[in-house]
């Protein structure tokens, strides 16, 4: 059982050679994904430490048996759920925000129906509503173990990803901007007075 990084990326990896050849519509898409985000995940925590993996308990027998300490017969360690990983994420990799941490933890959720109940989630869920979700964790966590996404996807799949995540912060930009140009329209339609007061109350804000 190895919970090191070097084991654990080409893992990652693996997976997402099995999500690239299939069609990008297909359920297979979607599980493959999932598992090689968890997998990914664990990497960029393993790439910190090792032992963070490590399931807490009152003996330390899982911390044990991955520094190679333990030595009870038959004992196998165990490591940290999903969410437990993720969290960990959330609080040592500083671009992995709340956002990136709920969407991580929804994609496993619908993993977990996917492989233990009769529900075909990834059937009825397309990968253009989580794709750019899942591209940017990829891309965190991948740059947070000195990886990329080319590393990791393969340069053909990292060009759909990087236009995927360009459109999306276009769309954002172009959202703030008009947000923005509607403002200025409404603060230029007021009295001199008022866009006095409301600049001295912003340099008091600030």
């Amino acid at each position: 059982m190895s919970w090191e990084k070097v084991d654990l990326w080409p893992k990652a990896v693996l997976y997402m050679e099995y999500a690239s050849a299939v069609d990008k519509d297909s359920p297979q898409f979607g599980l493959w994904c999932a598992l090689s985000l968890e997998i990914l995940a664990r990497s960029a925590i393993a790439n910190i430490n090792p032992v963070l993996l490590a399931e807490p308990d009152r003996d330390h027998k899982h911390l044990l048996n991955i520094l190679g300490l333990s030595s009870l017969p038959g004992h196998s360690a165990k490591s940290i759920g999903t969410v437990q990983v993720l969290s960990l994420c959330k609080i040592l990799i500083p671009n992995f925000l709340d956002e990136d941490f709920k969407f991580s933890t929804s994609f496993s959720n619908m993993r977990n129906e996917e492989l233990h109940t009769g529900s075909a989630v990834f059937a009825t869920q397309k990968s253009s509503q989580w794709a750019h979700s899942f591209y940017r964790c990829c891309k965190i966590l991948a740059e947070a173990q000195s990886e990329s996404l080319e590393s990791l996807l393969g340069n053909d799949e990292a060009l759909f990803a990087a236009e995927i995540l360009n459109k999306k912060e276009d769309a954002v930009l172009k959202q703030v901007r008009q947000l923005i140009t509607s403002y200025q329209v409404v603060f230029d339609a007021k009295l001199q007075s008022e866009k006095d007061d409301l600049a001295k109350a912003a340099e008091d804000n600030s």
